[in-house]
């Protein structure tokens, strides 16, 4: 997070008055700034710098002028140096034009191949464009000061100095090195197409495992591998400055954007409310995207809980590709009547996976269960009011309940059989003769029975049956 000196400190470059901090001047003078390399850059690839065709001492009139200046120096008295002296500088004037100079050319044609990155520092990317745009002899805005894009002589060392990508005047070899350490739009490919193979990574739900073994190892190659190079990590961040697409866990897509987290853990609400109105006047998209980036990329340099603010990036793009949990269906418990004697709970039974032929035959099972279950003394009485107790009860099931033999204590004992419609035929038992309230034994040998024997009822290790007799009160 950048605080308040941060932000200050990185308008300093681009305040309206020295001395003067102002917010709205800071980010107005960002957009003029890039407006400016906007333009240039729109121009960039109209022509091919001249720089390859430098030949000593004739090829280039500036060079060659170069050249002549050193020989005046050692000409001149006034100037104390000697013609070995000279000769030496034209030496040296010969193998940087030679020798330097194509490199530096090839170097320029590499950068506008490949275009420079978003982090790079305007008055850079001005720099880049003039000598893309081949406007070497045209003056070069660099901050508040104006200077001429030509060769010098080093009054000092007589030696070929040229402008740098600063402002100042360098020596051809070390314009050379600086141009190879701007960083060009490649050079967070690696770290960019890591991270888009991540949030493209299919992660199944549930497969929790699998996605923080992948989300570790995202971790663990910026953290180690990236983040401790700043080049290429203001690069990354400033180039994928939008952020990336994701469709999260529960199919909806969205834009993770670095740039409004950034803002989020920079600014603080008054400050937004000073910057948010100028970044809206902006009509030219480009103009705005470098506004934003260049705004960003100064408050990014001189803040040292950077690796921080990105750390908890990473963890909202990794909190999106989080699959989650194979969520089960809530239960759906269908409760069965078990008896009416007050002593055994009512049966619970989850149905929340039940087919409709699964339903169908829990509720065939609720009927049976409800019927014997709920034999009266008053119905074995007599064969009458058996016969009353068969056409409430099991009427439909192709069952009927019969009066058996008795106890040695004169309990009425009972047995089951298939029904006798108009009582021709022969009787078939389906079941043994038992004690009509003996509610655990009824369970444990009868039901099997008159479920197997019974349309439409679960049979012998369904999923019904087997969930039924888990949940019989008697049997638990």
């Amino acid at each position: 997070m950048a605080n308040n000196a941060i932000i200050q400190a990185a308008g300093a470059a681009y305040k309206p008055v020295q001395g003067q901090y102002d917010l709205s001047g800071f980010i107005n003078g960002i957009t003029a700034v890039a407006a400016g390399v906007v333009k240039q850059g729109q121009i960039r690839k109209k022509m091919q710098s001249d720089l390859n065709k430098f030949y000593f001492p004739s090829a280039n009139p500036q060079v060659q002028a170069v050249a002549e200046a050193i020989k005046a120096k050692v000409i001149d008295p006034k100037e104390n140096f000697s013609v070995q002296e000279g000769i030496n500088a034209l030496k040296t004037l010969e193998y940087q034009v030679k020798t330097v100079l194509p490199k530096i050319n090839t170097k320029f044609g590499d950068i506008d191949k490949k275009g420079l990155a978003g982090s790079v520092e305007p008055f850079a990317e001005n720099y880049v464009n003039n000598i893309a745009t081949g406007q070497l002899d045209q003056t070069i805005k660099i901050g508040n000061e104006a200077a001429s894009a030509v060769y010098r002589v080093n009054p000092q060392t007589l030696g070929l100095e040229m402008m740098g990508i600063d402002g100042s005047f360098v020596t051809p070899e070390l314009l050379y090195a600086n141009l190879g350490n701007l960083p060009t739009l490649d050079t967070a490919s690696k770290p960019t197409t890591k991270m888009i193979g991540y949030v493209d990574d299919k992660f199944a739900k549930g497969e929790k495992g699998s996605w923080k073994e992948t989300s570790d190892g995202i971790t663990n190659y910026f953290n180690n591998q990236i983040v401790p190079n700043k080049k290429v990590f203001l690069a990354f961040l400033s180039d994928n400055m939008d952020g990336f697409t994701i469709t999260n866990k529960k199919n909806i897509t969205e834009e993770i954007s670095w740039y409004d987290h950034y803002m989020d853990q920079t600014m603080d609400e008054n400050q937004k409310a000073i910057v948010q109105p100028i970044l809206d006047d902006i009509t030219d998209p480009e103009v705005l995207k470098r506004t934003k980036q260049i705004y960003m990329n100064q408050l990014m340099k001189g803040d040292k809980n950077l690796k921080k603010d990105f750390n908890s990036y990473l963890e909202k793009i990794k909190s999106a590709k989080d699959p989650g949990d194979i969520v089960e269906p809530p239960a759906s418990f269908r409760t069965i009547k078990y008896a009416d004697d007050g002593i055994f709970d009512d049966m619970k039974i989850d149905v929340s996976n039940y087919t409709k032929e699964e339903a169908r035959q829990l509720s065939v099972a609720e009927v049976v269960i409800n019927s014997v279950h709920s034999i009266k003394e008053s119905d074995v009485a007599s064969a009458k009011a058996l016969q009353k107790y068969n056409l409430k009860n099991n009427t439909g099931l192709g069952i009927e309940l019969v009066l058996g033999g008795k106890t040695k204590d004169g309990d009425q004992k009972v047995y089951y059989r298939k029904s006798m419609q108009g009582g021709e035929g022969a009787e078939v038992r389906i079941s043994n003769e038992f004690v009509y309230y003996d509610l655990e034994l009824i369970d444990e040998l009868i039901l099997p029975d008159l479920f197997n024997n019974t349309k439409g009822a679960p049979k012998f290790k369904t999923n019904v049956y087997n969930d039924i007799f888990n949940s019989l009160p008697s049997k638990n």
